[in-house]
């Protein structure tokens, strides 16, 4: 699971992800009869609610033109 988690944040996915086995919380019992207990938590990452360019028009690049002759 932790491996999965993993690929989650490398693709971007989640921004956090950890999965464990807590043995409290899995009877002995309850493992005899095929029942497994993981726990796991995750952040996702927050929506991008706003984008913003700051534009300013400046002369600079004009320099480039002339060393292109």
């Amino acid at each position: 699971m932790n491996t999965w988690g993993r690929k989650l944040i490398a693709d971007g996915a989640l921004l956090g992800f950890e999965c464990w086995y807590d043995p409290a919380r899995n009877e002995q019992t309850e493992l005899a009869a095929g029942h497994l207990l993981l726990s796991y938590k995750f952040t996702p990452p927050p929506p991008l609610e706003r984008l913003t360019f700051e534009t300013e028009i400046t002369s600079e690049y004009l320099v480039s033109l002339e060393s292109n002759r």
